[in-house]
Formats: structure tokens, C-alpha cells, sequence
């Protein structure tokens, strides 16, 4: 069974623990992601997948069964 992407599924607003988790995470780890569109778990402890194009991710993200809306969208530059 996957973990719950966030403990608090009703929540419509991030809360601060989702920018404290992102922090945490090395700038080296986003180089594979490095033009690519991203998706971060509500909790922003961890990337759940990529791709080129978000319309990509959004499919990937509901074939594996996780709820688009209930992540967060981001770019990650080429570095």
C-alpha cells in the first residue's frame, strides 16, 4: 500500500510544514529534474514524479493513482 500523500486530505491551503520538508531537500537532488515539470507530495517531502510536459505529469501522477489536486506543480530550471 502507497503512503497517504498528505495526513490531512481536506486541507485546501498548504500549511508551513510543506515549505520547512521542501527546504530540506539538496539543490543536487533536482539536477535529474532540471527542465522538466515536477509534482511534490502536499507535505513537500518528496518528488513524486516528472515529466516534459505538465500536461504529461498530470496524466502520469492519475495512472498511478494519485490525485493531481492534491499536489503541488512546480519547473525546475536547467541548471
Amino acid at each position: 500500500m502507497k503512503p497517504p500523500i498528505t495526513t490531512r486530505p481536506d486541507d485546501s491551503w498548504l500549511d508551513r510544514t510543506f515549505f520547512d520538508n521542501q527546504a530540506k531537500v539538496p539543490p543536487e537532488a533536482l539536477l535529474p529534474y532540471a527542465g522538466r515539470y515536477i509534482a511534490w507530495s502536499w507535505d513537500g517531502s518528496r518528488i513524486l514524479d516528472s515529466a516534459e510536459e505538465e500536461a504529461q505529469l498530470w496524466d502520469k501522477l492519475e495512472a498511478a493513482g494519485i490525485n493531481p489536486h492534491r499536489v503541488v506543480f512546480a519547473y525546475v530550471d536547467d541548471l
